[in-house]
């Protein structure tokens, strides 16, 4: 038992427990070490990954359950420990070579294992690859970190039963997805079957433990037993200088669904060359459109098997059997593991402990709290779930903060975006200093009159009154007085009609302008809020950016909300909250602001805060594409590529690759080069390609960059 942050964990699962003996994995603290082979229980490395239970060994390598002492999170660690190369003396961390001999290949592998770890980093996000986050030497050795899966590899599922058609479909597709990404960047796995595919319980499937080592082992051992597993390798692999390609990587996926479908593997190459006549009558009756698939796929001679991804693909999408996921897929229990702690506890407590605990046979990962069974996953608990680095044609999210990570729709906010210009800011101003300068003249103009006219008349009636007191008498002069009393009453209404009109002149300038004043200064006063807002995210002052934000956020200012929920998604100025940041896309999407809508759809492609949900993330990047945002068109472009949330469609793909490609977006300048890289529902066109690639690679682009040395082959 460790005490980390207040907390009781187990040393060998983690899970939290006060117990002497671990009620989750059986573990009994002073047990004998799990293997004579592996790291020392509790060792520390890179200076924050504190080592467990030994969940995974195999001919390159032992994987780990961890504890990142820096995220408080579970994660899985592979050490590169090549069997057969590499010893290590008991409760001592230092790996080294068992004979001089053999010192060049150890040392080629661990290069090659680097840079493999180096490479799939790449492809962190993409659904259907495990992720890598972290990788490093030590211990004269190399090591990578992966996040924690929740789920059952195929080869455990096949333990239980075999696999329906629509679930060899969906493995298919997944499957293909992910080479579709690797092969790209001309890395093969060279070693797919069961036991490398996951099954996650969030109904995605990845691939594991790609073979750079394992090739650097091919091309320098003589053994065969230790390169390639018998049952899915291609004839290439048993040959010492085969032609390997992406038609061997696609030979063992179609290896691994026959198996899956059948419940037995292929014959081994040499065998089925003297006679593949029982494999040849389909006699397990598997459809007409998937057979001919499976076929084109384990086809012995490579210029009879499919040549890439992409054409099996085509082929997958006249199959006519839909997809079926995998609702009952379980927790993988390591043998090591549960060995380990089997005999420990038969050593400290005796057989009857086992029998007497009613939790002793609970999965590895089980947490009392929430009873969730989890294995190693591409993402790390409570860390953000930063959007990815595209990858052959993955469209892109691109933070700022995070690292960016691979295979997600672009994320569109690097940093709030700065709200245009709005023309009233200028105009408005002018329109009101214009409009005070007109109603004060009208009012100077009406007094000036309202003067002379009142002027005029005092003078009249004093010249009449003269004129009539000289000339005739009292009595005439009262006449006279009446006379022009009857007739001043008509000058004066007269001049009141007047008045009354330049009042009202007068107060409808003033209405008009009072309208202008309270509706336009409060826009103009919102957009310096948020002009205010954006300044201070740009100069990292987080906490008064986050305020402003939030402030404009509850007024319903749709960009505001936009940036709120950025700051929420990422931890900026804030810690994360997918929830938060859920909640304010939604309510920026549903005012139809465009970013908004696409970074709605990013949440629910990568399933944070929300169930993981294709359909509604394609949903919403149409939203947003439909409104001439680049990176949504980029992004649900993407989509029809691979037939995520909708069917693959390349002339959907195409035309949505395109307007992102030509408002200059760089992902989406990728992948329109990737569609005339390969012919997606264009005819293929090389020259097209590098036109695209080199308009990304111009914007920095590194997809595009790796996609002009692809093209320098042709």
């Amino acid at each position: 038992m460790i005490q980390l942050n207040s907390r009781y964990l187990c040393e060998n699962c983690f899970s939290e427990t006060k117990d002497a003996l671990c009620p989750y994995c059986g573990f009994v603290p002073g047990s004998p070490a799990q293997d004579p082979l592996a790291l020392p229980l509790g060792s520390i490395l890179s200076g924050r990954y504190k080592i467990g239970g030994v969940i995974g060994k195999g001919g390159f390598g032992i994987t780990y359950l961890a504890y990142d002492l820096k995220l408080d999170a579970r994660v899985a660690v592979k050490e590169y420990y090549p069997l057969g190369l590499a010893i290590r003396s008991p409760g001592n961390p230092l790996v080294s070579v068992s004979s001089g001999d053999g010192e060049v290949t150890f040392k080629t592998g661990a290069e090659k294992f680097y840079n493999e770890a180096k490479m799939v980093a790449k492809f962190n996000g993409n659904p259907n690859i495990v992720s890598v986050h972290d990788f490093f030497y030590e211990n004269e050795t190399v090591y990578f970190v992966m996040g924690y899966l929740q789920g059952e590899t195929l080869k455990s599922y096949l333990k239980k039963k075999k696999i329906t058609e629509g679930q060899a479909v969906n493995i298919l597709r997944q499957m293909s997805n992910a080479l579709l990404s690797s092969h790209s960047l001309n890395i093969l796995h060279r070693d797919i079957s069961p036991d490398n595919i996951m099954l996650c319980d969030d109904n995605t499937i990845r691939l594991l433990d790609f073979g750079a080592a394992r090739q650097v082992m091919a091309e320098q051992s003589q053994s065969l037993s230790v390169i390639l597993k018998q049952g899915f390798a291609p004839l290439e692999q048993y040959q010492q200088k085969g032609k390997q390609g992406p038609w061997t990587d696609i030979y063992a996926l179609g290896a691994t669904v026959y198996n899956a479908l059948t419940g037995e593997m292929l014959l081994d190459p040499m065998s089925r060359m003297e006679d593949d006549s029982e494999y040849e009558s389909n006699k397990y009756g598997i459809s007409g459109n998937l057979w001919n698939i499976i076929k084109k796929c384990t086809m012995l001679k490579i210029s009879d098997r499919y040549a890439d991804i992409a054409a099996m693909k085509k082929d997958l999408q006249s199959v006519g059997i839909e997809p079926e996921e995998f609702s009952d897929v379980d927790v993988e229990i390591s043998d090591f593991l549960r060995s380990s702690v089997s005999a420990a506890k038969h050593e400290k407590t005796g057989a009857a402990a086992e029998a007497s605990d009613p939790n002793a046979t609970m999965f590895l990962g089980q947490t009392a709290s929430d009873g969730q069974k989890t294995m190693s996953t591409g993402t790390f608990a409570g860390q953000p779930q930063v959007p990815p680095q595209q990858v052959y044609g993955q469209p892109q999210q691109s933070y700022v903060q995070p690292q960016p990570q691979y295979g997600q729709p672009q994320q569109s906010y690097g940093q709030p975006q700065r709200k245009k210009i709005n023309p009233l800011v200028i105009i408005l101003p002018i329109v009101i200093i214009f409009a005070v300068i007109i109603s004060v003249a009208v009012i100077f103009t009406v007094s000036l009159k309202k003067y002379i006219a009142d002027g005029n008349t005092k003078e009249s009636s004093t010249e009449v009154i003269t004129e009539e007191t000289t000339e005739n008498t009292v009595s005439d002069k009262t006449s006279e007085d009446d006379e022009s009393t009857e007739e001043d009453p008509k000058e004066v209404d007269t001049e009141e009609v007047k008045t009354e009109e330049e009042d009202n002149t007068e107060e409808e300038v003033k209405t008009e302008e009072e309208v202008i004043t309270e509706e336009d200064i409060k826009t103009d006063d919102t957009d310096k809020r948020l002009e205010e807002a954006i300044t201070a995210y740009d100069e990292m002052n987080y906490g008064t950016a986050f305020s402003l934000f939030l402030e404009l956020a509850e007024e319903g200012n749709a960009e505001a909300q936009t940036n709120l929920a950025f700051m929420y998604h990422t931890g900026t100025g804030t810690g994360v909250n997918h929830g938060e940041a859920l909640k304010w896309y939604r309510k920026a999407a549903a005012q139809g602001h465009p970013r908004g809508q696409e970074l709605l759809g990013i949440m629910y492609y990568r399933g944070q805060g929300v169930d993981q949900d294709y359909s509604k993330a394609a949903e919403w990047f149409r939203k947003s594409a439909e409104q001439g945002y680049d990176e949504a068109q980029s992004n649900l472009g993407w989509m029809y590529i691979n037939g995520l949330g909708v069917d693959v469609d390349y002339d959907e793909a195409l035309k949505w690759c395109k307007l992102g490609a030509e408002q200059g977006n760089t992902h989406g300048e990728y992948n329109y080069g990737l569609m005339f890289e390969n012919g997606y529902g264009v005819e293929r066109d090389i020259e097209e390609a590098r036109y695209w690639y080199t308009k990304a690679a111009d914007q920095g682009n590194n997809d595009a960059i790796e996609g002009l040395k692809r093209l320098e082959n042709y």
